[in-house]
């Protein structure tokens, strides 16, 4: 029972909290956000008794220290910028994840943290696929409910979308599971695939993901499986690696000029159009570019956290730590450091580029869902031999 309740527990951390919506479905935003509080306060003491229980894995005492310094990169920029509620309750948050660490790390254990992972991705998915065909009978789902972002949302029961099409009586939302967008979802099933890939995992398991993948009709999704593939491409399976580029190739030309054709040109190329020409309004190029030059503009402290919405919206972006913090929010990066120097140690620098790549097209390591998928690639490196978990 004890065990049920420790993975609930992180089931319930990143669905109840932002960018998860599972709250959002049933009240109101202000009303979400307390209960999400609250949610977190009692995990916060139910770990800490867990913790208090068993010995504590004193293994990534680095790594807590890591986390500890980005804590006091926010509670300094809250001194810095004079904005105290959102430094603080941006350090807090910092520790709640480093709490989080500590649990995961003890209390659970590394193999069974990454096999607990992959099963809620595949269960995930698995939804998302029920949901999709939800939607074809009931476009405009059960109920519809504002995202914290305020964009609505529609629930298919199984899956939510905030993102829907029709094209010639071709009804096509982008599923999303219980997150604020596909994008999101899709950072979770890169994730789980990545780590099957790396062990071994089986076919019927990868092909789940990614058919979930494709019905996020996320770019990330695209691109990060086509860099994996093209990451294990060697003389040994070369001849595989052709089979399968041929097929897949001959699938998107097949769905490209058949009636279906007309959604993916919207979703998918009319999007990288819109990005390598530099975008528009809050796209993640026109985000990025804001970053940039907030940054140039202040590059030792930073813009602040834009509590008063004195700058363009400058977040969803990788150069976002830096255009709020300068270089005194560089420590924010080491992370990111840190997987990439486990993956280089343990010869696994074929699957490095895509996870880097992950990251970087959403750098959503410092939230609970990102930073729980975070976790679980960087132990994989040093914990797991080439053997299946599932």
């Amino acid at each position: 029972m004890i065990r049920f309740f420790d993975r609930l527990s992180l089931v319930v951390f990143c669905l109840c909290s932002p960018p998860g919506t599972l709250l959002f479905m049933f009240f109101s935003h202000s009303r979400a956000f307390v209960v999400s509080k609250i949610l977190a306060a009692i995990l916060c003491l139910y770990w800490l008794f867990r913790i208090g229980c068993r010995r504590i894995d004193v293994k990534e005492l680095r790594f807590y220290s890591v986390i500890a310094v980005i804590a006091v990169c926010y509670f300094f920029m809250a001194i810095i910028h004079g904005e105290y509620s959102s430094g603080l309750i941006g350090g807090f948050r910092i520790l709640v994840l480093m709490l989080f660490a500590v649990f995961c790390f003890t209390c659970i254990g590394r193999c069974e943290l990454v096999d607990f992972y992959i099963r809620f991705a595949l269960i995930a998915s698995v939804f998302v696929m029920i949901g999709f065909v939800f939607s074809q009978f009931d476009y405009d789902g059960i109920s519809q409910y504002l995202n914290p972002d305020e964009r609505l949302a529609y629930n298919y029961i199984f899956s939510t979308s905030n993102a829907l099409y029709q094209f010639g009586g071709i009804s096509f939302p982008r599923m999303a599971f219980y997150f604020d967008e596909p994008g999101t979802f899709a950072l979770i099933v890169c994730t789980a695939y990545i780590l099957l890939e790396m062990n071994r995992g089986g076919v019927y398991q990868k092909l789940t993901l990614i058919v979930s993948g494709f019905l996020t009709m996320s770019m990330a999704f695209f691109l990060i499986f086509g860099v994996l593939q093209l990451s294990k491409v060697n003389v040994k399976n070369l001849k595989s690696t052709l089979v399968f580029w041929g097929l897949f190739l001959f699938l998107a030309i097949a769905i490209v000029y058949s009636p279906v054709g007309q959604v993916v040109d919207s979703l998918v190329f009319g999007r990288l159009e819109s990005i390598f020409n530099g975008g528009a309004g809050n796209t993640r190029a026109a985000v990025t570019k804001n970053a940039i030059e907030y940054f140039f503009g202040s590059p030792l402290l930073g813009v602040g956290f834009n509590s008063a919405g004195k700058y363009e919206f400058f977040g969803a972006n990788i150069f976002y730590f830096l255009a709020i913090g300068g270089v005194f929010f560089i420590p924010l990066y080491i992370p990111l450091f840190y997987l990439s120097v486990r993956y280089l140690r343990a010869k696994c620098v074929f699957y490095l580029a895509p996870i880097l790549l992950l990251f970087f097209q959403r750098p959503d390591y410092l939230l609970p869902y990102g930073f729980f998928s975070f976790l679980v690639l960087m132990v994989f490196p040093s914990s797991f031999k080439a053997k299946s978990l599932i």
